[in-house]
């Protein structure tokens, strides 16, 4: 049964007799303002055997100057629907959401005009969240305009245990959901030109100093204040930050190119290559530093690479190499298993070479001659008290980077003094 607040809501919203009620349920009223008739069409419904749509009948007819209230009701959340309008002259919608469950539900409504005509101004609202609380949701969301038009398309989703949002005026054009323990705040924004920008996500607890407002910038979510953890540069001026988490120090960011094209998904591993608090800079479409760090391996190839990780740890190195056409390529190199210590590297043709090669080093050199060293492999010829002939040490593999090797006599064979961890 309803409580008895849901049962005056309902007597309120003048509910059409007969109708069963659930744990949860959409009340949605719709207002026709203007002396044409419009048709209600219910549209498409994600997870239908959750919804029951025989309480919402097809084609309800909403005469001129009448308003008429509908419930659909639901054994499940986390679900969408959808009502087309279909006819001239509809002037307004107002939405409750209603559950018997104690945890709260979040819920969105959102409204698309697909074709109007007018002499009149047109007011479209932008999406707005509606709100929750720990008993249900019983707030109001109205739709106003001016104008004819031809179909409009509005829809509602309903997801469960909704997180209050970070502060700021997004809210007012932007659907929203905040994810507290990531820190994730997910959002479609709309732009100024009434362009919904979806799946328009950023770290809040990351990006934004505790408890700053976000607000929309063009269809996306920004932070008024950003943490001092995020790092510095002009790159913030033509780039949208999506996360910049300490702990990994990676910076995830969608950078404006030279043409004003959004190259997406861009990542800088900051902490690894940046010098301690240097600037980045937006360097068509990819976010650079300023100031590279003094574990990053130097060489040539910095004049036309652009370095993307490195791991001081196990010495991977990972960039991106332009080759003899100019067509850049992922190229990726194990400085610690092929380059001498301090070495330099070039770029050939698209590939990070070592301009000194590394040769691993230990006591087996005074037991042993002819020592060959190639794709992390150690050959050598080797004796004790008589000839051992060819040994062979799978380097890379078995041994910890920058590993002295040792001859064992116990099992007269190539061994790693550091094996490799794990």
């Amino acid at each position: 049964m309803h409580s008895r607040k849901a049962r005056l809501a309902a007597l309120w919203l003048s509910v059409l007799p007969g109708v069963a009620c659930a744990d949860t349920g959409v009340y949605w009223t719709f207002v026709n303002n203007t002396p044409q008739d419009v048709h209600l069409v219910l549209g498409d419904i994600h997870h239908l055997e959750c919804w029951m749509p025989s309480t919402f009948r097809q084609d309800n007819l909403l005469p001129a100057g009448q308003s008429r209230t509908f419930y659909l009701e639901t054994g499940c959340t986390d679900m969408a629907f959808t009502v087309k309008l279909h006819g001239a002259g509809y002037d307004g919608s107002r939405v409750r959401i209603w559950s018997g469950d104690a945890n709260p539900l979040y819920a969105a409504v959102t409204r698309h005009v697909h074709w109007a005509y007018s002499a009149k101004p047109l007011w479209k609202p932008s999406p707005r969240a509606i709100g929750s609380s720990s008993e249900d949701l019983d707030t109001a969301i109205g739709f106003t305009g001016r104008g004819w038009y031809d179909t409009i398309e509005a829809s509602v989703q309903i997801a469960p245990g909704h997180t209050p949002l970070p502060p700021g005026s997004y809210t007012t054009s932007c659907n929203a959901d905040y994810d507290a323990s990531s820190g994730l705040l997910r959002t479609d924004c709309m732009t100024p030109r009434d362009v919904m920008q979806h799946e328009q996500d950023m770290n809040y607890k990351h990006l934004c100093k505790p408890g700053t407002n976000v607000r929309n910038d063009n269809g996306r979510p920004v932070c008024d204040e950003f943490s001092d953890a995020v790092p510095p540069g002009s790159y913030r001026d033509s780039c949208t930050l999506r996360d910049f988490d300490p702990r990994d120090g990676k910076l995830h960011v969608d950078c404006l190119d030279e043409w004003g094209r959004e190259q997406c998904a861009r990542e800088l591993n900051y902490t690894h290559l940046c010098a301690p608090g240097s600037p980045v800079v937006n360097a068509d479409g990819q976010p650079l530093c300023e100031q590279l760090s003094d574990e990053l391996p130097q060489g040539s190839y910095l004049d036309s690479c652009t370095p993307v990780d490195f791991d001081p740890q196990e010495g991977l190195l990972s960039a991106t190499c332009p080759d003899h056409t100019g067509k850049g390529a992922d190229a990726r190199l194990e400085t610690y298993y092929r380059c001498a210590p301090g070495s330099t590297l070039s770029n050939d043709d698209g590939t990070l070479r070592c301009d000194t090669l590394f040769i691993p080093e230990g006591s087996y050199t005074s037991q042993c001659s002819d020592i060959r060293y190639a794709d992390g492999v150690l050959q050598a010829s080797c004796r004790t008290l008589s000839p051992l002939g060819t040994l062979r040490l799978d380097y890379e593999q078995t041994c910890a980077p920058r590993s002295t090797v040792r001859l064992d006599n116990a099992t007269l064979r190539l061994a790693c003094d550091t094996p490799k961890p794990g």
